[in-house]
């Protein structure tokens, strides 16, 4: 039983000096947002652009599943570690601005504009949702919604997402953002797939606050 521990825990100690070796391969460009612990990181041998996030709050089964799958509409996982630090990730890099920047400049935004942004946003949720177990955002807001130069939407930030377990009665931990986030996500009932479908009503109803005339 002795030997068995010990090789379990070599095991453990080997895949994280993988993992963290593997994050030793992206170097330092820039500060986004380092006091949310958002950098931008380049690889050493390839010269590729990535995100590097250093997490407090997350789930990391969910980043484990990520990794492994491959689901367009979010920014794909290369690389993770978790330490004292929290948990490290290195992410795809979006070229684009988010839904609330656009806001924040002052754009508009038309009707077709809107309902396009809503199609793929389900589009996105619907991969997420057929999942096993389901994944759901639970924090979809215009800061958490980006459109790249071409016109393709993204759905980024996982930090608030979570598997759906029917067998609770309600969240444990409770995260979105407010008036965003769904009536359960305060505590009164479990959250599901239900939540993310009125997360994207709360967006489209702030995006259509914005019109324009055209």
């Amino acid at each position: 039983m002795d030997n068995f521990q010990n090789n379990i825990q070599e095991i453990t100690q080997d895949t994280s000096l993988n993992e963290r070796l593997r994050n030793s391969y992206y170097k330092l460009v820039a500060d986004i947002r380092a006091d949310h612990g958002i950098f931008l990181v380049q690889h050493v041998n390839t010269g590729k652009i990535y995100i590097k996030k250093v997490l407090k709050v997350y789930n990391r089964s969910i980043y484990e599943h990520l990794l492994s799958a491959n689901i367009s509409g979010i920014p794909k996982i290369y690389a993770l570690y978790e330490d004292s630090n929290g948990l490290t990730i290195i992410e795809e890099f979006i070229s684009g601005d988010t839904l609330d920047e656009r806001l924040q400049r002052g754009e508009h935004f038309s009707v077709n504009q809107i309902l396009e942004i809503g199609i793929q946003l389900c589009h996105i949720l619907q991969k997420l949702h057929s999942c096993d177990p389901q994944i759901i955002h639970r924090d979809i807001k215009p800061s958490n919604v980006m459109q790249t130069p071409q016109g393709d939407i993204i759905l980024i930030d996982m930090n608030a997402a979570k598997f759906v377990d029917r067998n609770k009665s309600e969240d444990t931990l409770l995260l979105g953002t407010q008036g965003f986030a769904a009536p359960e996500q305060y505590g009164f009932a479990p959250s599901d797939i239900r939540t993310d479908i009125y997360g994207i009503g709360m967006l489209l109803h702030t995006l259509l606050r914005s019109v324009s005339s055209e």
